[in-house]
């Protein structure tokens, strides 16, 4: 029997996507593979096994554990602890995720595949910061600026397809004298969500909805306030937000439909710039000087 695809359905809601399908450390094969090779040695072991899956992505079914290790110079001992050191229990589990080549490409050459665009491109930006503007107003930013600005601890968690905005917003918020912590799905310690006090905050990224079910079990022992920014309105009944950021509508009676879109690819980071201009008004001398200018 084929693996069961977790994206193949449209988010009308969570309870056709198994359980098992995702977790915080095993979310994307690919996200794993391209952390190891961005990171290590490239005459490593890692680096040597990242690559070659890479390269042969496309085709991760008709791989024989035998030929990789031999090509790979490595045994099946070595493949096998290579295999769990990137969330996955062995050389079978790495080959039933074959279907992200199919649904990325599809992800990735949809959003590009357009006659101008250029124009495209640029009407779409617009109207998304149109939209966004409009789904979440000053006020709501100025809420969580506040909430985050007394958190004991704030922790963002994201996809590594999410992270540049969410590491970009860590290193505005250090000159605004708040240390915020980074959780992926390569990299930071999941413990910080179970040994969190009241007082901290949790913010999770998920445009689809499929990541915020990836850490549901993570965030089930979480005792701090739990946010979700989302382009999914169904993420919305996840029992474990306090506070769901909708960044866009969808018209009643239409399901959200995973795809690469200005919202997937820009909206976080529009958000994120929105709440750090919010969190410097508030709460920084030079901000609040210009909030005073303003007035």
């Amino acid at each position: 029997m084929d693996k069961q695809d977790p994206y193949a359905q449209t988010f009308d809601g969570y309870e056709d996507v198994p359980s098992s399908s995702f977790s915080l450390r095993h979310f994307s094969l690919m996200n794993s593979l391209f952390t190891v090779i961005n990171r290590a040695r490239a005459d490593s072991l890692e680096s040597v096994l990242a690559r070659y899956f890479l390269q042969h992505f496309e085709h991760l079914e008709r791989l024989n554990v035998y030929d990789v290790a031999g090509e790979c110079y490595t045994s099946r001992s070595g493949m096998r602890r290579f295999c769990q050191s990137i969330g996955f229990d062995n050389f079978s589990d790495i080959k039933d995720s074959n279907y992200e080549w199919s649904h990325h490409w599809d992800y990735f050459s949809d959003y590009a595949l357009h006659a101008d665009y250029r124009n495209h491109l640029a009407s779409s930006m617009a109207g998304m910061c149109e939209e966004i503007n409009r789904m979440v107003d000053q006020d709501r930013f100025d809420r969580l600026a506040d909430i985050m600005h007394g958190a004991s601890e704030v922790v963002l968690v994201a996809s590594d397809f999410s992270s540049m905005a969410v590491h970009d917003f860590q290193q505005c918020m250090l000159y605004a004298h708040k240390l915020v912590d980074i959780l992926t799905d390569s990299q930071g310690d999941e413990a910080r969500l179970s040994t969190m006090d009241e007082q901290g905050l949790v913010v999770v990224i998920s445009a689809t909805g499929n990541f915020a079910r990836a850490v549901a079990n993570d965030l089930s022992t979480c005792r701090g306030r739990k946010v979700l920014v989302t382009l999914n309105p169904n993420a919305e009944s996840v029992s474990h937000y306090d506070d769901v950021f909708l960044l866009k509508e969808i018209e009643p009676g239409q399901s959200y439909r995973r795809r690469r879109t200005v919202f997937t690819k820009y909206g976080v980071n529009y958000f994120f710039d929105l709440l750090y201009n919010r969190y410097l008004t508030l709460f920084c001398d030079d901000g609040g000087d210009a909030e005073e200018d303003a007035r």
